[in-house]
């Protein structure tokens, strides 16, 4: 099938968009199905490296939250 420009058009097979996360400890957004996933006080959160979730988790230790 051709666009009005003429151009073929691509099948959106597969193209859905992906859910971002947020990392709570640097903010940074990464894909969900990348991220590592980490239940704290019964929550789930994101990191995007291992890096990032340890200091998280020694930032909460050291206010001891």
């Amino acid at each position: 099938m051709k666009d009005i420009h003429g151009f073929q058009k691509r099948a959106n097979r597969g193209s859905e968009a992906e859910e971002l996360v947020q990392d709570p400890h640097c903010k940074t957004y990464v894909p969900k199905r990348l991220a590592i996933r980490k239940r704290v006080e019964g929550r789930d959160l994101y990191f995007c490296r291992k890096e990032c979730l340890a200091k998280y988790l020694e930032d909460r230790k050291a206010h001891g939250s």
